[in-house]
């Protein structure tokens, strides 16, 4: 961070952190199986005509993500919103019945988040370079999102998104981007009052 203190700007910083967060896509699946959970979930809506808050990915035995389940989801409804869901369920069709390819959509997209959540913070804070790298320059969200591809980096987008226009006062489109980021997960609704407060 001294480059920061000495004032490098802030495209430059954001580089940086694309390149920081870009550089796991090139990697397998990191830490978890999640991202194969998202994919047996969505492909119950795209193509198993079911309902994954009613119907276990265990119901769907011919799912090419049934393999790839954590032993602990297999039995479990979706725990996601259903904004998720709808995220979900083109990723499925997409992917078909390709294990990496679900893999690989997912961890781009939660790296992508990432990067969206590094410009939202950065025009949130006075410094904007220092914002930026403190998010996008972070080896640890590097490794979940582009390397794991977890859901909460979409979520985290969504709700730096939201501070992001509560501090410059569209609270009409701060407020309407928490919504969405509950339909994701119910989790940004115990920090909405916090930052309802702040801003």
């Amino acid at each position: 961070l001294v480059a920061v203190r000495w004032g490098a700007p802030a495209r430059l910083v954001l580089l940086l952190g694309a390149a920081i967060q870009l550089v796991p896509l090139a990697a397998p699946l990191l830490l978890s199986t999640d991202a194969w959970t998202y994919w047996g979930y969505g492909w119950i809506v795209a193509e198993g005509a079911g309902n994954p808050y009613v119907d276990s990915p265990s119901a769907f035995p011919e799912s090419p993500a049934a393999p790839f389940l954590g032993a602990d989801w297999r039995d479990t409804t979706s725990v996601y919103g259903p904004a998720f869901t709808l995220v979900s369920e083109p990723v499925a069709r997409i992917a078909g019945s390709s294990a990496d390819a679900a893999a690989w959509l997912f961890k781009s997209l939660a790296a992508l988040a990432v990067l969206a959540a590094t410009v939202a913070v950065s025009r949130s804070y006075r410094r904007p370079a220092l914002a930026a790298a403190f998010v996008g320059w972070n080896p640890v969200l590097a490794i979940h999102a582009g390397g794991g591809g977890h859901n909460d980096a979409l979520v985290g987008a969504l709700v730096a998104t939201a501070v992001a226009f509560g501090v410059h006062r569209r609270s009409s489109a701060s407020g309407a981007v928490w919504a969405l980021a509950a339909l994701f997960k119910w989790v940004p609704l115990v920090f909405f009052a916090p930052a309802w407060l702040i801003s």
